[in-house]
């Protein structure tokens, strides 16, 4: 993410394995896209007149475009009703950067920790804005200490696993008992080459599994 609160702005890592290794990337931005609106505030820039004309602060946009073509992290400030008979109130921050992913597919998200810290300092922001002074609205939910069901399934050449705990070890024997492959798991998901053909049996922690190999 490529913040613009300053001059220079700054490039915040969000999405990533840290080390160059597979992660599942999902294509879901939903962003503004400044170059293709049609403005009646003046500015000396794109964000500037989107800014002005829709009462709002542009925060942040993709890491690799650093002008001024896309909106991805905006707040929008609170705005009077339309007759003026309401004062204005509400304020609304809008986040459709795609790198905002607390648990992608496939491998893990190196970056966590900065998707969790811009989750807490909105929420916060939003708390400081409410008269109120909180958010009655949004109740804290139990945690859930049971540990995830791991899920195997089969790949051209791999075993691809799901919800697996770090640290755990996981066995692939053939159907009479000989060990194929095992691996210990780095992050929840991930996968294991193998090439083998037929029936494989799939064992982690107390969790097993019949798979058939591509």
């Amino acid at each position: 993410m490529y913040t613009i609160d300053t001059p220079q702005g700054r490039t915040i890592p969000m999405e990533g394995t840290g080390d160059g290794s597979e992660m599942w990337r999902e294509d879901h931005n939903c962003m503004w896209d400044l170059n293709g609106l049609s403005y009646t505030a003046d500015g000396r820039n794109t964000v500037e007149r989107f800014e002005r004309q829709t009462n709002s602060t542009v925060l942040g946009q993709w890491g690799h475009v650093t002008d001024y073509a896309v909106a991805g992290l905006v707040e929008f400030h609170p705005q009077a009703s339309a007759s003026r008979a309401m004062p204005a109130q509400g304020t609304v921050i809008a986040n459709g950067l795609a790198a905002y992913e607390l648990l992608p597919r496939i491998g893990g998200n190196s970056y966590t920790a900065n998707v969790e810290r811009l989750t807490g300092n909105i929420l916060r922001y939003l708390e400081s804005k409410d008269p109120r002074g909180s958010m009655t609205s949004v109740e804290t939910p139990e945690t859930d200490t049971t540990p995830p069901t791991p899920v195997f399934t089969s790949s051209p050449g791999a075993i691809t696993y799901r919800g697996v705990t770090p640290g755990e070890t996981i066995y692939v024997y053939t159907p009479d008992g000989r060990l194929a492959a095992n691996s210990t798991a780095i992050y929840p998901d991930g996968s294991i080459s193998l090439p083998l053909h037929g029936t494989a049996i799939v064992r982690c922690g107390s969790h097993a599994a019949k798979i058939l190999m591509k």
